[in-house]
């Protein structure tokens, strides 16, 4: 029976592979086990739709990657008004410090940065930023 790998299956297949196995092999097992299915001209789609996904993941990942890395050691000043005990008028959350690093080219979203709580007061801060498991730090100094 021909078949076509819907997942890897490191014994038999890759993920988008046509291969012809044991009628009882892909009747049995493969099949039930949604590792392949029958090598139809849906299905042999379905297959290489799946196959571009993953490839498409992967570039992703590397684009993480690769801001995680330039946004490592970013230093951003922050102008604020604040009265003479260094308080803020108004608090840094992490919606402003998405909108001050969008503005200098980085593509972040809200959900990325791990502010415990809002700055409130001059000073330096760390802040972490998570991009799909690809962590980097920022400091921002609130002058």
């Amino acid at each position: 029976m021909k078949v076509v790998f819907i997942k890897v299956n490191s014994k038999s297949g890759k993920l988008g592979e046509v291969k012809e196995v044991a009628d009882g092999f892909a009747i049995n097992f493969l099949i039930p086990q949604m590792v392949a299915l029958p090598a139809t001209k849906k299905n042999i789609d379905l297959a290489n739709s799946l196959v571009q996904k993953k490839q498409v993941g992967k570039k992703e990942n590397f684009d993480w990657k690769k801001l995680a890395n330039r946004l490592k050691g970013f230093i951003l000043n922050l102008e604020q008004k604040s009265d003479e005990h260094g308080s803020l008028f108004a608090k840094i959350n992490n919606r402003k410090i998405i909108e001050m690093l969008n503005q200098r080219g980085f593509e972040v979203k809200e959900s990325q940065v791990k502010l415990d709580q809002p700055i409130s007061k001059v000073g330096e801060y760390e802040v972490e930023i998570n991009l799909e498991g690809f962590k980097s730090k920022i400091k921002i100094i609130v002058e």
